[in-house]
């Protein structure tokens, strides 16, 4: 307990994108458009069927797709590519209960766009999910804003504000940049306590903090 998105197994899949990504990052933040985001990094976002349901999840690059652990508990997977690609029970690579994390092989997608990682962000900073809620085949967004940051049962994770529906877990949770900061696990309908005993009445989104 207590693992970071790039603790304990899954950290290896992620050593050569966090590299590429330290070389990579502008030297001041930018506050980007929602729409040039979602332009973005929105066809890196998938649909993933469960067997009795569905969730979503990302492309990190090299074929490796992320998404809720939950998400790929029981039943068969199909990895949904826009209208056109279907990928049938991609392996599973990682399969990280504590963390709610896993991660997919899914070589069909390797030269695809891929969504670009980031660190965790500071409290009252804007985020951004990109998910599949509902059983519709649509792509939506949503925006909230950091409430918290903190852990949730011993896994460090970021509290935020913001519409999540079922059918969202798995997909990526956005920074201002467009950046990946966390991977959308779980709702709390009835607030949240936190550190110091402050308590919100009112919905709270649980992302794994990356």
């Amino acid at each position: 307990m207590g693992k970071s998105l790039f603790g304990g197994v899954a950290k290896r899949f992620f050593l050569s994108a966090l590299l590429t990504l330290s070389l990579l990052a502008p030297s001041c933040a930018i506050i980007r458009p929602v729409t040039h985001i979602y332009e973005e990094v929105g066809p890196a976002v998938y649909r993933l069927e469960t067997g009795g349901g569905h969730c979503s999840s990302f492309h990190l690059g090299n074929g490796l797709v992320a998404t809720a652990g939950h998400c790929v508990e029981g039943g068969d997977l199909i990895v949904h590519v826009g209208s056109r690609l279907k990928v049938k029970n991609p392996k599973v690579l990682v399969d990280d209960d504590q963390n709610d994390l896993a991660i997919l092989l899914v070589p069909e997608v390797a030269a695809y766009p891929a969504a670009q990682l980031g660190s965790p962000p500071a409290i009252g900073t804007r985020l951004i999910t990109i998910g599949f809620p509902g059983y519709w085949h649509t792509k939506t967004l949503d925006i909230g804003y950091v409430l918290g940051l903190g852990d949730y049962e011993g896994v460090p994770v970021v509290f935020g504000s913001g519409n999540v529906f079922p059918g969202e877990s798995g997909g990526p949770v956005l920074d201002e940049q467009g950046w990946v900061v966390g991977v959308v696990s779980r709702i709390s309908p009835r607030g949240m306590v936190f550190e110091g005993g402050a308590h919100l009445h009112r919905d709270v989104s649980i992302f794994i903090s990356a």
